[in-house]
């Protein structure tokens, strides 16, 4: 139909809607019907909009409220949606609009907040954002209502132990829904990666708590609960990032739904070993992420550059590591590590297994140096699982440091390697298996198949390589150095399995 006939019947529709609890409906039919404009209507259904993380839909209606002359809140509104979409210049102009319309402190401080982080995360500005945080500190009355930002940008920074001063502001009695979220979301990110993965669910249900009693913040939910999933896979719990996965996708809508849904599912398909998945899932990401994303550009890439390494896709893996190089932000520097490892499976990928060892080595060191203890667990299994011999002290020591069942199950697999104990090793496969971690799984039982061939042993082989081949198999696309196991072959003699074996091979082979 003609735009003046459909602006006609919009208006009988808004008309006949009066008095009906559809806010989203009867405010998208009003933007673009006849009748006189209702910021407060438009402000209501933008605010809807945000809570369901419809963005482009909630951007629309607070333009409409703005324009209709709703004033400060439709402002700050219009200022947070456009910087959550990666719209960093247009945000920062919007922000400071909103500041010069706020008419008390409290909404100065509540604006200060996001300004902040809109400069440091997406535009790269750190020491404007940081004098940002100045001002509001000085209209502040608790000397704790900026630290959980101030927080969050040392999280960013790789600065674990300046990040968890964010819990003072978490003790505080009286305390802003924008200072809480930003200081628990902060915590979020240094436990995780620290390895106090026991506080981490805790945590985040606070900071997802806090973000939707704003709601301009509801969005930061998503952003919390992948630091909840990305700290609770490097823990190896599997079943929890399912769980924080799914409690998040049925509260999406619009774009979200597909951008968060295959984020989440492409990491938790890495987790488990389906790495041909991951890799198809991580790079629907890049159309959302321009630039710097806030951080995330980078770090993104650096799991799909893992993903498609161990799919033996170099030169897709190659294209990731560039692309991260190309994203990366001067304030976020935390994933230092995460660079290193992926140049790790890059080089493993390509068949350089000692370049490999060494790459994963300095990841470690990285990750140790900045307190990241949960990635130095994941840094020196790589290594391990690339045929390094050196790193069961340090995992050793590690398991009693990071929680979740990855880090002991990576020493376990480092000791039995250092030993060159076959058996050893395909108990740590199973302890891997147990924890879904299927493709170190595949690999310690690939390299208790190689012990066991070089000694003779081709009975006991064949029925570790039988093992090994159906972990492999569950690790589809893989093409690591060491899971693609072929069943030994066919002897003229065998020697007797050694009866210490016996026991274990039994519960493979029952």
């Amino acid at each position: 139909m003609n735009p003046v006939r459909a602006r006609r019947l919009r208006s009988q529709l808004v008309e006949a809607l009066t008095g009906v609890q559809d806010i989203l409906r009867h405010a998208v039919l009003a933007v673009d019907s006849d009748l006189a404009p209702d910021p407060a209507l438009f402000l209501a259904a933008a605010y809807r909009a945000a809570m369901l993380t419809d963005l482009v839909l909630a951007e629309r209606l607070a333009r409409a409220a703005r324009d209709g002359g709703a004033g400060f809140p439709a402002q700050f509104l219009l200022a947070f949606l456009l910087s959550f979409q990666m719209r960093g210049e247009e945000a920062e102009r919007e922000f400071a609009t909103a500041a010069a319309l706020a008419d008390s402190d409290s909404l100065r401080l509540r604006v200060a907040h996001h300004r902040a982080s809109n400069l440091y995360l997406l535009l790269g500005r750190m020491d404007e954002a940081h004098a940002v945080v100045a001002v509001a500190e000085r209209l502040a009355e608790s000397d704790v209502e900026l630290l959980g930002v101030r927080a969050l940008f040392c999280a960013a920074s790789g600065r674990r132990d300046e990040a968890a001063a964010a819990r003072r502001a978490l003790d505080a009695p009286q305390l802003s829904v924008q200072a809480e979220t930003y200081a628990a979301w902060a915590l979020v990110g240094v436990t995780g990666m620290s390895g106090d993965g026991d506080q981490v669910v805790a945590l985040a249900a606070r900071a997802e708590a806090a973000a939707s009693r704003a709601l301009e913040t509801a969005a930061y939910r998503t952003n919390i609960a992948w630091m909840e999933a990305f700290g609770l896979g490097l823990a190896g719990c599997v079943e929890q990032v399912r769980e924080t996965a799914d409690r998040l996708v049925v509260t999406l809508s619009g774009t979200f739904v597909a951008i968060v849904g295959a984020t989440f599912d492409g990491w938790l398909a890495l987790l488990t070993g389906r790495v041909g998945t991951a890799a198809a899932l991580l790079r629907e990401f890049r159309p959302y992420f321009p630039g710097y994303g806030g951080g995330w550009t980078a770090w993104l890439e650096l799991i799909l550059a893992q993903a498609q390494a161990m799919t033996g896709d170099t030169a897709g893996a190659r294209e990731a590591l560039d692309r991260a190089e190309g994203s990366r932000h001067p304030g976020v520097t935390f994933i230092e590590p995460l660079f290193a490892l992926a140049r790790a499976w890059l080089a493993a990928a390509e068949g350089t297994t000692s370049t490999a060892v060494a790459h994963a080595r300095h990841a470690a060191t990285l990750a140790a140096r900045s307190g990241q203890f949960a990635i130095e667990v994941l840094a020196r299994h790589a290594a391990v699982s690339f045929g390094d011999r050196a790193q069961a002290s340090r995992l050793a020591e590690l398991a009693r440091r990071v929680d979740g069942p990855r880090a002991p199950a990576a020493a376990a697999h480092a000791a039995a390697w250092a030993t060159q104990d076959p058996a050893a090793l395909l108990a740590a496969s199973a302890q891997l298996a147990t924890a879904e971690l299927m493709l170190p799984a595949a690999e310690a039982a690939a390299q208790a198949v190689t012990l066991y061939r070089q000694r003779g042993d081709l009975l006991t082989a064949a029925a570790a390589a039988h093992r090994a081949d159906e972990l492999a198999s569950a690790c589809e696309g893989a093409r690591t150095p060491d899971p693609r196991v072929t069943r030994a072959p066919r002897a003229r003699r065998v020697r007797p399995a050694v009866p210490e074996h016996q026991a274990v091979l039994q519960e493979y082979t029952k």
